[in-house]
């Protein structure tokens, strides 16, 4: 038996390995003690029965005088509730209607051995590394026929997801688990549970009336079609539901058209990247001419906007020209060394073609620098999607900080550093770039502290990704508090000031915190209380579109 990777109401489930086979294993342990006991004898024999592989396969079960135990095939990844509450309506819908048509084809596997689930929920469906959904959880599952699984009346199931006839207590079927479907899809492409309400009373009275507005009123950027099939399974007389196999069916030939629908939180988040990056040029930019020329207002204020519209629009070549500019701009007072650090500049923007408007993200680094931040560009550029991008950056970031540091002094240098004099005089008419590489150096020659401050500063940036893993709020607090610690240990046994190193870590420190606890979540669950009612769970990637 290994942690536990779940919980219920009353059961608990946890990471296992077969001590036989080897292989590993999901464990779940439900109290005997309890009425679910009775209920599970019901989920041994259906999921015994079911042989599937959109259904999580019961490899095994028994029992002592604490608990039953059923054990089954362990599925890597999250559960559809963690997936739709982290990324809401923004998850890719094709993805969202793939895995309700791989659910619809389980429940259709287990209709035909009439096998009714009774409790589809986001919680319930398991996402696996691939992006297939997979059912689980059988436990409040009712064998058509069988008697006593619950009292005449008895509700089971979570209500927000319940069939108007399941709420109302009359005789459930196959069409009931159609329903519940068609609602997770449904809270899936909109962002919210249009059943759920602010108690459990009144979801349970929104659940039989089955009052739910238009998907297309709703989503009209999304396939006539798709819309179409997803309130034919939400209709309120069960016999006009399609089965599941035929409503999977029309969900996987809307696919090629959901792949084309974005939703507006999509766009938001999609667009978010170029007004940041557009800012960031403009300002630098504008603060660069208004302290290098004379120009007036408007001229500074014309340039910074010129040249963020760019970087918002194609943020690679604009960053090429605003290089070029910046180079030809230089060449007057000091053309060795504006030539050396342009095609420095240039080099170093060759390898981000690709990264788009990540590739401004070493520019935030000197930025950072002059106002005392530097560990939070840091852990901007550890949040970088792939290894290779946080390591051109950091490296990227680490030798444009030295360089405006070289050329205007610095203290401290990078972050805790001796005192650096500016060379800008020293470089000023020097037409060699040989010499005004050499003029550069000399302030580098006998500060070797600066080279290992600069490693852990690049190692910091690849490990932040550490800081990511952990849970939301508490944890991931605690997580970003330890990296900020560790790295101004770092930087201190690199020969760094102690008074230098801890005034730039700690309100770093406090940025890196906030953004880990997330306070608007609390918000975000307040609201999730009155809309949902599935599980809450770590956070999830979005879904993978297969």
């Amino acid at each position: 038996m290994g942690p536990v990777i779940g919980r219920g109401a009353a059961a608990r489930v946890y990471r296992a390995r077969d001590l036989c086979t080897g292989d590993r294993v999901a464990v779940k342990e439900i109290p005997i003690d309890l009425d679910m006991a009775r209920r599970a004898g019901a989920e041994v024999r259906a999921a015994a029965r079911l042989s599937h592989p959109n259904v999580v396969r019961l490899l095994d079960w028994g029992e002592d005088h604490v608990a039953l135990y059923l054990v089954s095939e362990l599925v890597e990844g999250p559960n559809l509730a963690q997936v739709m509450r982290d990324g809401g309506a923004a998850a890719a819908p094709a993805a969202l209607a793939g895995v309700t048509a791989d659910v619809l084809e389980g429940l259709d596997h287990a209709h035909r051995r009439r096998i009714v689930h009774r409790d589809v929920k986001p919680a319930n469906v398991l996402v696996d590394r691939d992006g297939r959904g997979r059912l689980a959880d059988f436990g409040v599952a009712r064998i058509a026929g069988e008697a006593g699984v619950t009292a005449t009346g008895g509700l089971v199931g979570t209500v927000a997801y319940m069939a108007p006839e399941q709420a109302s207590g009359d005789p459930v079927g196959p069409p009931a688990d159609v329903y519940a479907a068609c609602l997770v899809l449904y809270e899936g492409l909109t962002g919210r549970n249009p059943i759920a309400g602010g108690s459990p009373s009144e979801t349970l009275r929104r659940a039989a009336r089955a009052e739910i507005p238009p998907l297309a009123r709703v989503r009209p950027d999304l396939p006539p079609g798709l819309c179409r099939a997803v309130m034919s399974g939400l209709d309120r007389a069960p016999e006009r539901r399609p089965p599941a196999l035929e409503l999977a069916r029309a969900l996987r030939s809307e696919m090629p058209g959901l792949r084309r629908a974005v939703t507006p939180r999509s766009r938001l988040a999609r667009f978010a990247p170029a007004v940041a990056s557009g800012v960031l040029a403009g300002s630098i930019v504008a603060a660069v001419v208004a302290a290098t020329t004379a120009a007036a207002p408007g001229a500074v204020a014309l340039a910074g906007l010129t040249a963020g519209g760019l970087v918002a629009v194609a943020p690679w070549p604009a960053l090429v020209v605003l290089t070029g500019l910046a180079l030809a701009a230089g060449t007057r007072d000091a053309p060795g060394a504006s030539l050396l650090l342009g095609v420095l500049a240039l080099v170093l923007i060759l390898p981000a073609r690709r990264m788009r408007h990540a590739a401004l993200v070493p520019a935030l680094w000197p930025l950072a620098a002059t106002l005392g931040l530097l560990p939070a560009a840091v852990a901007v550029t550890g949040a970088l999607p792939s290894w290779r991008w946080r390591l051109w950056a950091a490296v990227s970031g680490v030798l444009a900080t030295v360089a405006w540091q070289l050329l205007r002094g610095a203290d401290p240098v990078l972050v805790g550093g001796r005192r650096l004099a500016s060379t800008s005089e020293a470089v000023r008419d020097v037409p060699s770039p040989l010499v005004a590489a050499q003029e550069l150096a000399a302030p580098l020659r006998h500060r070797p502290e600066l080279g290992a401050i600069a490693l852990v500063l690049v190692a910091a940036a690849l490990a932040f990704p550490l800081v990511r893993l952990a849970r939301p709020a508490g944890p991931r607090v605690v997580a970003g508090i330890a990296w900020c610690a560790v790295l101004g240990a770092a930087v201190v046994a690199a020969g760094g000031s102690t008074q230098a190193a801890m005034g730039a870590l700690i309100p770093s420190c406090i940025l890196v915190s906030s953004w880990a606890a997330r306070p608007w979540r609390l918000l975000a669950r307040r609201d999730d209380r009155r809309r949902t009612a599935t599980l809450r769970g770590p956070s999830a990637e979005r879904l993978p579109v297969r």
